[in-house]
């Protein structure tokens, strides 16, 4: 492995060599022939190497000798770059000076000519005296045997989480497992507040992507935690990391900014009274204090609050008492080579038997490992010679017994056969942490500044093939997780990867700075330093590194840095103080800087003086400007300043940097403008303006004659497009999503012919396409999501012949596609998901052979519509499809012909029938046609609605013709909602569906019966507007799977009317089913967590004519111990509710609403101590509420809306210690609140709507320390507000809207100290604002509408006193 990798970098230094030895500069010193002789001795090495095989050195001579020519190796490789730096500066200064008057003109650089003529000449003799060596190393190359161990080094990210996405489609074998982690993560039998369920398993098994899986789930995890964060461990549990991690994935921002109490109780408050899912992936220590001392912050969540854990080891997951444990086995032999297939690609179709033989041979060492098998389909995807493949079959790498050191020898053999120029990309990749997020367009410019990549015959940009190294570097999966954040496209490496690039590097790379700069130390030349050093460098640590990645920097780095005379690329990512940066600008050999969160407003003119810089990164930093000599990096390649919100402009020397290729200015909202100078960047290839205030770009923007991506995304300013952008001939990306105020595109937007990807998303102002838009030759992508004003697209569109991409969702208004969308013939994707006016899909839409994802197809009505058959070859890969208009499918084979049952990548579908007539429906067709389209079996969610069919699908049936079906056929269906079946009388027989998590029957006015299953696994049961449905009996599943024959059966035979399910049942709705008699053997009522009942007629439910105090007495008799959650709305024969109600003592949201004939609530409902949310709503005779609502010690949200009656608040409301949020909505008799509100302490929200009488606010409510938000909205009788607001100090938003009789705010509101928005609209009578309205300088916005006084006095500029409000940054007056 040492001589793979020396070899890579003798190829970089070759080509480094190659130019030296033919320029001038080289004469003039007069070291030419050494250079040569230099190249030669490189090449010969290297060539040597590369036929050596790359055999593992790991012990003796041969080891030593080869640590011995790579320090050489390096120290040449930093006496070329000196050289080199000086060459390129003599000739930037003419080059034909003549050496008596370089003499006299340059003394210092002809010192240094003669320094460095020494150096290359002992540098070249230290390496032909290694090359000597050669012939003894030679002898016992071939004895060496491969045996190095791949380290695990204390790695850990820092950056702000985001949520993990994974293509489940690409998932092979763990459906089952799926399926049985996200029961125990939402079963509520376990005591304990926070399940743990660990995953265990080897490394590279999958234990990540199946935890992104279950995280991901939409049907049910989604729903089932209100809070879903994930965290990325890896082997360092530093719980004060955790928690900045916790932090940074709940609020979004940086830890930086925030003291570690803050972000404690940031995380507490988010978390409290919630449940949550939190995954740590990767987890290590095994020590038990740390465990508890991490677990202490997460204590306030909800019951059935849970952690999903991944580890390695069972050791880990007992020591944090895991309540579920999961042994992650290898995948099977048939889910492996579905695995490798996948991954190999299309190619594999084409290969011979003999290929594929051997090909089955390799998966098989593999062990069922998934990323060794993903690693090695990507290494021999450019294998074209069988021989190849046999090599790799039987490389004695592979000859590993445990199946624990599988990945490392499969990871270890790809490396070796990787080529040289990809090896130190890769190696360099371990420079970040683990977990990292790695953006391509970064990572490609840090290698170009290592010289890593080199131009090839025929390309002319380093980027384009730094993209070439990438995507190699992704086929063999050492870098993947490949996804895209606001246009870049960004990847991680796996742990076990990273490992095996710093095993690489060995003794080069340090993660932790040593205590001493002694003889150790000199071998290093890359550091990754994650913990904050805590005492002086050494000064000489940094002599002889190329790269430093610093996580938390700091002023102790500023000496080291000094002498840091060969570092090439800087990354800190963290704050950087000002003379830090001072002692980055004197590093002369710089070529790559990276800094996140700079706190100043300018940097220094020393970086104009690094002559070598070619990439800068300036992210989330506080600068108002650049400098304005700038201009003089004449190398510089990059210039990355996104999330700089205060930069006003780049300046006019921008011009001058005749190098750059990329501009990324996104989200720098101050900038309105590009300097017109920015037309002299001829080589600009990519310009990121999203999110920034431009209007209009400068109309030289047009001479950029090589600008490939232009991104205006977001630019909510953007009037129009200069008509010369027609002139940029080599533009492949235009994105123009949300320009809000882009009313059309320019013609001659037609003409650009290299045009690749265009994207008008949310652009609401334009109606339509330009004619031309056929023109566009090379047009892949094109994406018109929500674009609203467009009705049908232009004919020109089909002329698109390499369109593959075509995205028309939320195209609401659009009702026909082009006839011709047949001659598509590249057309991948096709979406038009919420095209709701969509009328039919053209005939010939089935000639679209590699349409592989369709999300809509409509069959339409008439000639020119196609029939449902066209649907049979298309939209094969699809996971989500909606077919509408199936009315219209007048023949039952034709829905056969679909062929929606061998759609085998569908997930979701869903089936719409749509009428808007009343005639006459031939029941035997509807339910012929139903039959034809049967799902597949891997069905997921199906939806069925507007079915006038009498009887359901039969492949939905337990029995067909008598016969029994004797397997689950849907053994992944989850979903199933049923919806308008007008007809349909009798539901009967439903065929085992194991994993069913909810069932909806909705709208359904015939059913009268329904039965089947078992049902084991449902969790939500919903039944809405059910007008005909009886007697059903919910029966305990009474034999549960055996793993045998496929499925699982009752002993007992199905009767009309009984539904097995089983102890999963915990949201119930029952909503308008007026002669539903629910019956149950459970008890049902077990694990029963929310039930929601709603009667829109006078009968109800409960076999109870109507839901009377004995009715819901039934309902509160029920043994409901885990129930949550209690809606109970819509009743005008309740009376009363009955004490019973206090009973429910596991209850936390409880909502009384539409009670017209209820007076009074009863005085136990201050017993319910755990409720935290009440809704009481639309009771219209409520007359009073009960004192003992302030015994309700837990409550954080309630809501009084709608009970006219109501006079007065009970004086108890101030006796809510966790009241959050109070909203008071139409009370029309009630003319003021309780002084007790004062004491509520903890609210942060008060919002008070429609109350016509109230005529005043507490005098005391100056109280509420913690109010952040509050509105009163149209409530004209109240004439001031309380003076005693001034004590609002912690108040960031006033909103006061039609509140006419108040005249004028009251002074006190200088004492919002707090207050950053301030919004009075349609106050008629309101005149002036308080002079204190000028002391609070964290208001940064005031809206003013429908106040005339105010709009005159504070208008911009002119009013009298527009003084006291011209300090705020954003005013807006109507």
């Amino acid at each position: 492995m040492e001589g793979a990798a020396l070899s890579g970098m003798l190829n970089i230094l070759a080509n480094k060599l190659a130019p030296l030895v033919i320029k001038q500069y080289s004469s003039i010193v007069g070291v030419t022939k050494d250079l040569r002789d230099l190249q030669g001795l490189v090449e010969e090495i290297n060539c040597w190497l590369e036929k050596a095989e790359y055999k593992t050195m790991d012990s003796g001579r041969l080891f030593n000798w080869l640590r011995q020519l790579k320090h050489v190796v390096y120290d040449i490789d930093d006496i070329v770059d000196e050289f080199h730096l000086e060459a390129e500066k003599h000739e930037s200064h003419g080059g034909n000076h003549t050496l008596s008057k370089w003499l006299i003109t340059k003394p210092k650089s002809f010192l240094f000519q003669c320094k460095a003529a020494h150096k290359i000449k002992a540098i070249k003799e230290r390496l032909a005296a290694i090359v000597k060596q050669r012939t003894d190393i030679s002898a016992i190359v071939n004895s060496v045997r491969d045996g190095l161990p791949v380290p695990h080094i204390n790695r850990t990210a820092r950056e702000i989480p985001t949520l993990p996405s994974v293509h489940e489609a690409s998932v092979h074998g763990r459906d089952q497992e799926k399926h049985k982690i996200i029961s125990k993560l939402v079963d509520n039998n376990s005591r304990p507040v926070i399940k743990i369920v660990s995953i265990i398993g080897l490394g590279g098994c999958g234990k990540t992507t199946l935890a992104k899986l279950v995280f991901n789930d939409g049907n049910i995890v989604k729903g089932h935690f209100e809070v879903r964060i994930w965290i990325h461990v890896s082997q360092e549990f530093d719980v004060e990391k955790l928690i900045e991690k916790m932090f940074e994935a709940i609020s979004g921002e940086k830890s930086g900014h925030y003291p570690l109490q803050e972000m404690t109780k940031i995380i507490s408050d988010e978390l409290s009274g919630k449940r949550y899912l939190l995954v740590l992936d990767d987890v290590w220590t095994e020590d038990r204090l740390q465990w508890d001392e991490f677990i202490v912050h997460i204590n306030g969540g909800a019951p059935g609050s849970s952690i999903l854990l991944t580890t390695r080891s069972r050791t880990v997951a007992e020591a944090v008492e895991s309540t579920d444990l999961f042994n992650l086995l290898g995948l099977s032999d048939v889910d492996s080579w579905a695995l490798f297939s996948q991954s190999f690609g299309v190619a594999m179709n084409g290969l011979d038997s003999e290929f594929l033989e051997v090909g089955r041979e390799i998966v098989n060492r593999c062990g069922g490992v998934p990323l060794a098998i993903k690693v090695l389909a990507g290494v021999l995807h450019d294998k074209r010679w069988l021989e190849e493949w046999r090599a790799i079959r039987d490389s004695n790498l592979l000859d590993v017994e445990a199946k624990k050191h599988k990945v490392s020898a499969c990871l270890r053999l790809s490396y070796f056969h990787l080529p040289s120029h990809l090896k130190q990309c890769f190696t360099v990749c371990s420079l970040f942490p683990k977990g990292h997020r790695i953006y391509k367009e970064q990572l490609i410019k840090l290698w170009i500044a290592h010289n890593m990549i080199n131009l090839s015959l025929g390309v002319n940009y380093l980027e384009d093939i730094g993209n070439e190294h990438f995507n190699s570097l992704v086929q063999v999966s050492f870098l993947q997780d490949v996804d895209e954040d606001d246009g870049r496209v960004i990847c991680k490496m796996h742990d076990l990867v990273h490992d095996l690039a710093q095993s690489i590097l060995r003794e080069e790379i340090s993660t932790n700075v040593p205590n001493d700069a002694d003889s150790s130390t000199k071998s290093y030349r890359y550091y990754s330093l994650i913990e904050r050093p805590r005492k002086v460098l050494p000064k000489k640590i940094f002599h002889n590194a190329r790269a430093i990645y610093v996580d938390e920097g700091n002023d102790i780095f500023i000496n080291p840095l000094e002498n840091a005379k060969h570092l090439h690329s800087i990354i800190l990512n963290s704050n950087c103080s000002a003379a830090l940066l001072a002692a980055i600008f004197q590093i002369k050999n710089l070529k790559y800087l990276e800094i996140s969160q700079l706190q100043c407003e300018s940097l220094p003119e020393a970086i104009s003086d690094i002559w070598s810089l070619q990439a800068v990164h300036l992210i989330d930093s506080s600068l108002l400007e650049l400098p304005k000599s700038i201009g003089k990096l004449q190398k510089l390649r990059a210039l990355n300043l996104s999330l700089c919100e205060k930069l006003k402009c780049l300046p006019d020397s921008i011009g001058d940097c005749h190098m750059i290729s990329s501009i990324d200015l996104c989200n720098c909202q101050n900038i309105a403008a590009l300097p017109n100078t920015i037309g002299r960047n001829e080589k600009l290839r990519v310009l990121r303006l999203g999110g920034t205030g431009i209007e209009k770009l400068p109309l030289n923007i047009a001479t950029l004659r090589n600008l490939e991506c232009l991104d205006l995304r977001g630019c909510g300013k953007l009037v129009e497009l200069p008509e010369g952008i027609g002139n940029l001939k080599k533009l492949q990306v235009l994105n123009l999503e949300y320009c809000l105020r882009l009313v059309e595109l320019p013609e001659s937007i037609s003409k650009l012919e290299k045009l690749q990807v265009l994207k008008l998303d949310g652009c609401q102002q334009l109606v339509e396409l330009p004619e031309g838009i056929g023109n566009l030759e090379k047009l892949q992508v094109l994406s018109l999501d929500s674009f609203q004003g467009l009705v049908k697209l232009p004919e020109g569109i089909n002329k698109l012949e390499k369109l593959q991409v075509l995205n028309l969702e939320g195209c609401r208004k659009l009702v026909e596609l082009p006839e011709g969308i047949g001659n598509l013939e590249k057309l991948l994707v096709l979406n038009l998901k919420r095209c709701e006016k969509l009328r039919g899909m053209p005939v010939g839409i089935g000639q679209l052979s590699r349409l592989e994802k369709l999300s809509l197809f409509v069959v339409g009505e008439g000639e020119k519509c196609a029939g449902i058959s066209e649907l049979a070859d298309i939209g094969r890969d699809s996971e989500g499809l909606i077919i509408r208009g199936i009315e219209h499918v007048l023949e039952q084979d034709d829905a056969h012909k679909a062929c929606l049952k061998w759609k085998t990548n569908l997930q979701r579908l869903k089936l719409e029938w749509v009428r808007y007539d009343k005639d006459e429906v031939n029941t035997e067709v509807e339910e012929g046609v139903l039959d034809g389209l049967e799902p597949p079996p891997g069905i997921e969610e199906l939806e069925i609605s507007g079915y006038s069919g009498r009887k359901y699908a039969q492949w939905m049936q337990d029995e067909i013709g008598g016969e029994v079906k004797g397997f689950a056929y849907f053994q992944f269906l989850r979903v199933m909602k049923l919806s308008d079946f007008l007809k349909l009388r009798h539901l009967d027989g439903l065929v085992e569906l194991r994993c069913l998590e909810k069932l909806g029957l909705h709208r359904m006015p015939s059913l009268e019966s329904i039965s089947g299953g078992p049902f084991p696994s449902p969790v939500k049961l919903e039944m809405v507007h059910l007008h005909s449905l009886g007697e059903v009996w919910m029966i305990a599943e009474r034999i549960m799977s055996d793993g045998k024959g496929g499925g699982s059966r009752s002993n007992c035979a199905h009767h009309s009317g009984q539904v097995q399910v089983g102890n999963c049942l915990t949201y119930l709705d029952m909503i308008d089913c007026p002669k539903l008699k629910m019956k149950t053997f459970l008890p049902l009522s077990g694990h029963l967590t929310h039930w929601k009942l709603t009667v829109n007629r006078s009968n109800s439910s409960f076999g109870c004519s109507r839901l009377r105090r004995d009715g819901l007495d039934w309902v509160l008799s029920q043994d409901v111990p885990k129930l949550k959650s209690l809606d109970i709305l819509f009743s005008d024969a309740l009376t009363e509710v009955p004490e019973s109600l206090g009973s429910l003592a596991s209850l936390r949201s409880l909502d009384l609403s539409y009670f017209s004939n209820i007076h009074k609530l009863p005085e136990c409902l201050g017993a319910i101590g755990s409720l935290q949310r009440l809704s009481i709503w639309n009771c219209n005779k409520l007359s009073s509420l009960p004192q003992s609502m302030g015994q309700l010690t837990s409550l954080q949200y309630l809501k009084i809306a709608g009970c006219n009656a109501l006079h007065e608040l009970p004086g108890g409301l101030g006796d809510l210690p966790s009241l959050c949020e109070l909203n008071i909505d139409r009370l029309s008799s009630v003319n003021c609140f309780p002084e007790s509100m004062r004491r509520l302490t903890s609210l942060k929200k008060l919002n008070v709507y429609f109350c016509e009488c109230l005529t005043s606010l507490p005098q005391g409510m100056g109280g509420l320390a913690s109010l952040e938000n509050l509105r009163i909205y149209h409530c004209p009788g109240i004439k001031s507000l309380p003076e005693g607001i001034k004590g609002l100090t912690a108040l960031k938003e006033l909103e006061i809207v039609s509140c006419e009789g108040i005249k004028s705010l009251p002074e006190g509101i200088k004492g919002l100290t707090a207050l950053e928005k301030l919004d009075i609209r349609w106050c008629l009578g309101l005149e002036c604002l308080p002079e204190g309205i000028k002391g609070l300088t964290a208001l940064n916005y005031l809206k003013i509408t429908g106040c005339p006084d105010l709009a005159r006095r504070y208008e911009r500029g002119k009013g009298e006193d527009w003084h006291l409000i011209s300090h705020i940054p954003h005013v807006r007056i109507h």
